[in-house]
């Protein structure tokens, strides 16, 4: 079958109403943010990414269990076990029967993952085994408000999409960047603006988005690194000395060639990728931090007059692609949130996703209260 014809969102709805899965439409919830936040994940906003089912084995209301599938990624979650799955890596799924338990694993280009699931194992490994055929198309989503010249800054656009589940200070907001462009404001600043609260509502809606593996903010980069730091100041390095201990120095290169020879070894044998430093570290988080970066151009989102169908629009986007963008005010900002165990720093929602979710809820406050101008 043509991997190209596959539809994800068929396939889950054939195979997962057997495991009481809720499927779109349906409102986004607190309860369903949670979800995704305590998984480590984002959806790819700007790229149209969407949940297509989720299968909730919860046992409260505070604790997401269970598995959710978007048109990229399987996620799963079952304790502080954390699992994440790229359709783009997954080659094909089984269902092992052993002596003590049931599971699927997950055959991946250069991994083998467990899933840790206790019950409705039958319809998920069908689902699953059906959906490694798929390969997600991922491209930049066409922009959601394109100015006219009746709505330069793409304002009256965005208070039209607004819905009754929206926080109507979202319409608020907008008006203010209203008077912004009737009071002669550049109206490329104003659809900047608008730009950003469109991505705070879909933050709000459906939970932090992510882009190209970080976790994306609609703060200008300089902002966002202003706020992270406050919430999450930086752990201070120990300055390396003007003269390394020649036998530190011996250690640390023994340990890094046993490292890279016994990972060599197992995936040679087995075909699967191994970190010692997984296998005989120490999984205590000595720090945690925000990493910032700059993000996408805002454009993204509101587009510019003219310039998609231009030859200077074309090469303003080469342009973007080969040296990126300036931190200026058409960039939004990137972020990885990390741990560190021992001498790596990890994702740390795969070290502690309960923390994890709470830093990205504390961050979102502080991103309402920049945007909104309080």
């Amino acid at each position: 079958m043509n991997t190209a014809a596959v539809d994800v969102s068929a396939l889950a709805r054939q195979h997962l109403a057997a495991a009481r899965a809720r499927f779109p439409p349906y409102n986004y919830s607190p309860m369903f943010r949670r979800a995704l936040g305590q998984c480590g994940y984002g959806l790819h906003h700007l790229q149209g990414e969407e949940v297509v089912a989720i299968v909730n084995h919860s046992q409260t209301r505070e604790e997401f269990m269970g598995v959710i599938v978007t048109t990229f990624a399987v996620l799963a979650r079952f304790g502080e076990e954390r699992v994440r799955v790229d359709f783009d890596d997954l080659k094909r799924a089984e269902l092992y029967e052993g002596w003590i338990q049931t599971v699927i694993k997950l055959h991946t280009v250069d991994d083998e993952i467990e899933l840790p699931i206790l019950r409705d194992v039958q319809p998920l490994a069908s689902f699953l085994i059906d959906a490694a055929r798929y390969k997600p198309v991922k491209r930049n989503a066409p922009v959601v408000l394109a100015p006219t010249d009746a709505d330069l800054g793409c304002v009256e656009a965005f208070i039209a999409s607004l819905t009754d589940d929206d926080s109507p200070e979202f319409a608020a907001w907008a008006g203010a960047a209203r008077k912004r462009l009737e009071a002669g404001e550049d109206a490329a600043a104003v659809r900047d603006t608008v730009a950003r609260l469109h991505l705070l509502r879909l933050h709000m809606s459906r939970g932090r988005g992510m882009h190209d593996g970080k976790f994306l903010s609609p703060l200008r980069p300089a902002d966002l690194a202003r706020i992270t730091s406050e919430l999450l100041p930086q752990p201070k390095e120990d300055p390396a000395p003007l003269l390394p201990d020649p036998t530190k120095v011996k250690d640390q290169m023994q340990a890094a060639l046993l490292e890279k020879a016994v990972g060599a070894a197992v995936q040679k044998t087995l075909g699967v990728k191994v970190d010692l430093d997984d296998i005989i570290g120490d999984d205590t988080v000595e720090g945690r931090r925000f990493d910032p970066a700059d993000g996408p151009p805002t454009t993204l989102v509101v587009g510019a007059p003219g310039e998609a169908e231009s030859t200077w629009g074309m090469l303003k986007s080469l342009a973007r692609k080969v040296i990126g963008d300036a931190d200026g005010p058409g960039t939004y900002g990137a972020f990885a949130l990390e741990g560190r165990t021992g001498r790596r720093w990890k994702e740390l929602a795969a070290l502690e996703p309960n923390r994890a979710f709470e830093l990205l809820e504390e961050l979102q406050l502080h991103e309402i209260e920049i945007l909104s101008g309080a």
